[in-house]
């Protein structure tokens, strides 16, 4: 929070802020409110971006302190996670439809619970045993 006092002929200011908006006030020199004024700062905005980040990705994964090895799970308190969370296990289940494999209800639970990241990590495992099917077993 920030606090600043301008003292000019004319009147007094006070100006505050908090994370998300602006505040002022104007008073007399006997500090009696004159006018006041509120403005929300445009980084506190949710943009089409930041939705589309939430719908990406419901939590992000953050070590907690760069010197130790805690993984901090922040969960952003939107539905725009839970809806990509379902966008992305329906995807994931029609794509493997479309491939016809079976579906594994754990790879789907999965899924459901950690979307994207659940996604990437199945690819990986599957293109390591598509590398393993090509070069053998000492790759």
């Amino acid at each position: 929070m920030d606090l600043k006092f301008i003292f000019n002929p004319v009147c007094i200011t006070v100006t505050y802020s908090d994370s998300d908006n602006i505040y002022a006030v104007a008073m007399d020199h006997d500090l009696k409110k004159i006018a006041g004024f509120q403005h929300r700062m445009s980084r506190s905005k949710t943009g089409i971006a930041k939705k589309i980040y939430h719908i990406l990705f419901p939590f992000v994964l953050s070590l907690q302190r760069e010197n130790t090895h805690y993984i901090n799970i922040n969960i952003n308190g939107s539905w725009y996670g839970y809806i990509g969370l379902l966008i992305v296990l329906l995807t994931y289940i029609s794509f493997i439809k479309f491939k016809k494999k079976k579906l594994d209800r754990v790879s789907v639970l999965l899924v459901a619970c950690s979307g994207i990241y659940a996604v990437l990590g199945l690819f990986c495992v599957e293109m390591e045993g598509l590398i393993r099917g090509i070069f053998g077993e000492k790759y």
